[in-house]
């Protein structure tokens, strides 16, 4: 079931779902009537979720991407929730919350012998890679820096499907499809991708963390670069499951 709360136009709570009052351990009577500011704590940006809420349309939901939030049990417990909010007809705002998929930067370079690089949420920037990642595509640590994603782009893929599925992710959600790589052999290789949003302890998105999940079937060169369908297919990962904490770290890409 959905956790949701039900907002008057100054941020007063209506009502709230079962699922939502069970998650923050509370009961209707302690929240109906009072402001939604009872569930921010040290860990939450105020100011940016409430302008958020504010900003709803009748169709914000469909439209904007969510944001990460950190939100406050009953017990103080800060809650990571992917928020959603839409305009109701009559004036309410109806604030959608789902479990976020975002792991800690600790987990994210957890070198799991799975191939994947991590980014700058903000600039795009290759900040890690792991083996894996070394392995199956040939880069080294200093060419991942110097080139950024660049490396692994080329005929038929779609970059912009890509831009999409990163920007889609730092509203907590992880965010899965198909992507056309290439090596540094300049071999094709298609492969299947999850963009997973990491926190950095005070639920804001610093990094993105790109896995190739697949084990890729390689085409040639000429073969991608001819052919004009899309290589990538974003869809929503609804069952991502977070990276184990236990393992060594990945190799740190010198700025230099």
């Amino acid at each position: 079931m959905p956790q949701t709360v039900v907002l008057s136009p100054n941020n007063v709570v209506r009502s709230a779902s079962p699922a939502f009052l069970l998650a923050f351990g509370l009961e209707e009577r302690e929240i109906v009537g009072r402001s939604l500011r009872m569930l921010l704590g040290p860990c939450t940006d105020g100011q940016r979720l409430l302008r958020f809420i504010d900003s709803a349309t009748p169709k914000t939901r469909l439209s904007k991407t969510p944001i990460l939030a950190a939100l406050y049990s009953r017990d103080g417990v800060p809650l990571l929730r992917s928020v959603a909010v839409e305009l109701a007809d009559d004036g309410a705002r109806i604030v959608y919350m789902e479990r976020t998929h975002a792991v800690t930067s600790k987990q994210a370079l957890v070198d799991d012998g799975t191939s994947k690089l991590l980014l700058s949420a903000e600039t795009r920037q290759v900040s890690d890679i792991s083996s894996g990642f070394a392995d199956r595509y040939g880069f080294s640590p200093k060419a991942a820096s110097a080139l950024g994603l660049r490396m692994i782009l080329g005929p038929g893929s779609d970059i912009q499907g890509l831009t999409a599925l990163m920007d889609a992710a730092l509203g907590g959600q992880s965010q899965r499809g198909r992507l056309l790589t290439y090596g540094s052999d300049c071999q094709a290789l298609e492969c299947e991708i999850i963009v997973t949003p990491v926190e950095d302890g005070m639920a804001q998105v610093s990094q993105l963390m790109l896995t190739f999940v697949s084990e890729p079937r390689r085409r040639s060169v000429s073969v991608a670069a001819s052919s004009s369908k899309k290589s990538f297919l974003p869809m929503h990962d609804s069952s991502f499951t977070r990276v184990s904490s236990a393992g060594s770290s990945f190799t740190r890409v010198s700025s230099a």
